[in-house]
């Protein structure tokens, strides 16, 4: 009988310890690394001391095997937190501090799609910290996460790096994704001495507004509706295309829907649609939008609307935009006269 408790306990604890390596490079916590270290130790405790039940004093012997018990227990239970730990992490349940370090333990033990994660995460902030998310990024490509190459060409091409952006999308293994082709257009782009003549960037974006990137397709709009860089002056196909990145969510795109729409640009004029178009950008805090929004509906003249007028010109004449701000403020006290 205590061959067979010494058996399952050296069982239980060698479980433990590999699984807490199997799972290491992607949850390395200091906790997991302590249960690895000691469910190996004690299972070889167990297994090369058949004397241990032996013992003369059977206090000793419950008090040997107690311990193992508790240390079986703990082991577990830090390898359970550690899981628990590290998949709040991943999910954003966690404060942003306590993420970030424990994607570094992560990262740093060699886990690819957690120098993924911490890369992204990095990206947004200052210039030190997109120093790191760069390393971060560059290290999950190298360790063949092909993830990591539209975020960190999305990176090099807002420093301005346009010649790395292009080699990095250029020499990537993986097929070309919308992504893909709208990052290396605006990298060629920057980068063409004739941006009229050279269609090399304007076939890319194209392939990529056609295949439903919104930033390539907000684009093509802006550039149909102006008729620069190749393309032909066609106010129709720009509101479509403003349409078509509005109703994914692209701000700017829905607050040029809403011009078109109010000023009957690329088609007959509805305001009512112009307001439809200006309420997607403005929810997305587009001073501009909730500029034109809160006027639109001034002109509705009834309470609810001249109400929710207010509170977006309150909006933005208490914003940073001050060219914005006086306007609105100019706008609040004509309607003031109205409510």
């Amino acid at each position: 009988m205590r061959k067979v408790l010494r058996l399952l306990f050296a069982i239980a604890f060698a479980a433990i310890a590999v699984a807490a390596l199997e799972v290491d490079t992607r949850l390395p916590l200091g906790l997991m690394l302590w249960a690895g270290a000691a469910s190996f130790g004690l299972a070889a405790l167990i297994i090369a001391l058949p004397a241990f039940d032996r013992l003369r004093s059977r206090r000793l012997r419950t008090t040997g095997w107690l311990m193992c018990v508790a240390l079986l227990g703990v082991s577990g239970s830090h390898l359970w937190i550690s899981a628990e730990a590290a998949q709040a992490a991943r999910t954003g349940s966690s404060p942003a501090a306590e993420v970030d370090d424990m994607l570094r333990w992560s990262a740093t033990a060699g886990n690819a799609e957690d120098m993924y994660n911490l890369g992204i995460r990095l990206s947004t902030g200052d210039a030190k910290s997109q120093q790191e998310a760069e390393r971060w990024l560059r290290a999950a490509g190298a360790r063949g996460y092909a993830e990591s190459t539209i975020p960190l060409a999305r990176l090099l091409i807002a420093q301005g790096r346009y010649a790395e952006a292009q080699g990095l999308l250029q020499a990537a293994t993986s097929p070309r994704d919308a992504d893909a082709k709208w990052l290396l257009s605006q990298a060629i782009w920057a980068k063409s001495p004739n941006r009229t003549s050279d269609d090399a960037w304007q076939s890319l974006l194209r392939e990529a507004a056609d295949e439903g990137q919104v930033d390539a397709m907000a684009l093509v709009g802006v550039l149909h509706a102006q008729g620069e860089q190749g393309f032909m002056k066609d106010p129709v196909k720009a509101r479509t295309w403003y349409r078509r990145a509005a109703e994914k969510g692209h701000a700017r795109a829905a607050f040029n829907l809403g011009l078109d729409y109010e000023w009957g640009m690329g088609g007959l004029p509805d305001r009512e649609q112009a307001i439809a178009a200006y309420r997607i950008a403005a929810a997305q805090n587009l001073p501009e939008a909730k500029l034109n929004l809160g006027v639109l509906l001034m002109n509705r003249l009834d309470n609810d609307s001249l109400r929710e007028a207010k509170e977006l010109l309150n909006d933005v004449a208490q914003g940073d935009r001050s060219d914005l701000a006086a306007i609105a403020q100019e706008t609040i006290e004509i309607l003031e006269k109205k409510i």
